[in-house]
């Protein structure tokens, strides 16, 4: 299953064209992303002089043309320079090699030969993902004209690659729900979010080391008007700003949590809250149905640290830590049982191409326009040359196909389970971890009690 994505590159503030060109080929070649640039391909162009290769083409066509590449419309929309597209693939859906060869195969597809480009496969992320920026002028000196149906004109072809790969395709649902920001119903992207914070909050000192903590599994925006993050891993696609995540999860409050937690000795001591927060909360006036609410959750919070056999504000971290632990084992067994299951479907699928288009192998082998045949079926065979290619010095017969095929099951069972128990683990730190909170916003208010039964 793989997402597509296209937008255009117009001249960024304070650069000039060619600056723009670099940084944008430079951020989709980098050498860190791309295995020191093995996975780096250009068309009618060398990767690393591309930026120039293009400029050279914007002002042929401007001179033979006589119209100016970038045009001033004054304020109303942006003129473009490069266009981008992005193809990401589901995590352990497919190697690196696969990856590129299908990113490069969509631009050849897409753009039909006509433009300049330079594809990039990034596989510093789980979610392995094709970056291809294409001049926006083509060979005929006429500038790429995007219409509001060319994203799915993009997406069909990406589909369409995939399918012929064996790879899953992405199925547009009938109805979409409306799109909500409340914390009724958590998604587990969410839900592990909250537990990240909360733990990162338990663990920082400051402010600033919470926003370290958290950058080690998140991409972390802070200096926008909204704290956003983006997990690096997990196939999370979109930013999510923290604020969504309830009232606990703002920037003020997260700050606050930090200062409270480190001030905290252990519950029953009043000398480690700070004064300020005893102060705000007597003068704070809280509504009848804030009370109820309190009250509400406060029941609901002796009910799970009953669960969990919690007598003092010790077992509480105890039971924290230890859920964070399994958790953190479930997720890299996951890893593992990803990585595995990604070999065996390689090779099963790379069996099936080799029986689906064995008959066009033979027909290429006794043809006499052997080029001509090429041509026509180049597709076909390209594939059946790659399945050859990862299946060398592996036996192919029925029983191993099976052999394989109830491998791939077991292991899609595995990791099925896997994810369950994963999650699980996540929905039990959640419901401690929400226990938690109240306890320590009694103990802010009333400032300090010993919970017990």
């Amino acid at each position: 299953m793989a997402t597509t994505y296209i937008e255009g590159i117009a001249i960024r503030p304070g650069r000039t064209a060619l600056q723009t060109a670099f940084d944008s080929i430079s951020y989709i070649t980098n050498p860190q992303k791309t295995r020191d640039g093995k996975w780096v391909t250009g068309y009618k162009c060398s990767p690393d002089s591309a930026h120039y290769e293009i400029l050279m083409q914007h002002r042929l066509s401007e001179q033979i043309t006589g119209r100016s590449v970038i045009q001033d419309y004054q304020g109303k929309k942006k003129s473009y320079m490069l266009m981008t597209m992005r193809q990401s693939f589901a995590p352990g859906e497919v190697n690196e090699k696969t990856a590129h060869e299908l990113g490069c195969r969509l631009a050849e597809q897409f753009l039909g030969g006509k433009y300049q480009y330079v594809v990039a496969t990034h596989i510093n992320t789980r979610c392995i993902h094709n970056h291809i920026i294409f001049n926006i002028v083509g060979d005929d000196y006429k500038k790429f004209h995007q219409t509001k149906f060319t994203p799915k004109r993009l997406a069909e072809c990406s589909d369409s690659l995939c399918d012929a790969y064996g790879l899953s395709v992405v199925v547009p649902s009938q109805s979409r729900s409306k799109r909500t920001y409340t914390n009724t119903k958590v998604t587990p992207f969410r839900t592990i979010l909250k537990n990240d914070i909360d733990r990162c909050v338990q663990a920082a000192k400051s402010y600033e080391e919470f926003l370290t903590l958290l950058e080690q599994d998140y991409y972390v925006k802070s200096s926008g008007k909204y704290l956003t993050v983006r997990n690096r891993t997990n196939g999370q696609q979109r930013n999510i700003r923290v604020y969504t995540l309830g009232g606990d999860y703002k920037e003020s409050s997260i700050k606050k949590r930090i200062v409270d937690e480190y001030g905290f000795a252990e519950i029953g001591s009043t000398s480690a809250i700070p004064q300020a927060c005893q102060e705000e909360t007597l003068i704070e006036n809280i509504s009848y149905s804030q009370r109820l609410r309190n009250i509400q959750s406060m029941f609901q919070a002796s009910g799970v640290l009953s669960d969990y056999d919690v007598r003092n504000y010790g077992d509480i971290q105890q039971n924290i830590q230890s859920l964070y632990d399994f958790a953190a084992a479930a997720k890299n067994k996951i890893f593992q049982a990803e990585s595995e299951l990604d070999k065996a479907e390689q090779l099963l699928n790379a069996m099936n191409i080799l029986e689906k288009y064995d008959d066009v192998a033979r027909e290429y082998e006794q043809a006499l326009l052997k080029d001509r045949f090429y041509q026509t079926h180049r597709n076909e065979l390209d594939l059946y040359l790659n399945a050859e290619e990862i299946l060398s010095g592996i036996p192919i017969t029925t029983e191993s196909k099976w052999d394989l095929e109830q491998s791939v099951k077991e292991s899609r069972k595995e990791l099925d389970d896997l994810q369950s128990k994963y999650f699980d683990l996540q929905d039990k730190l959640e419901q401690i971890n929400s226990a938690k909170r109240v306890i320590d916003k009694v103990h802010r208010e009333k400032g300090g009690y010993d919970y017990g039964r």
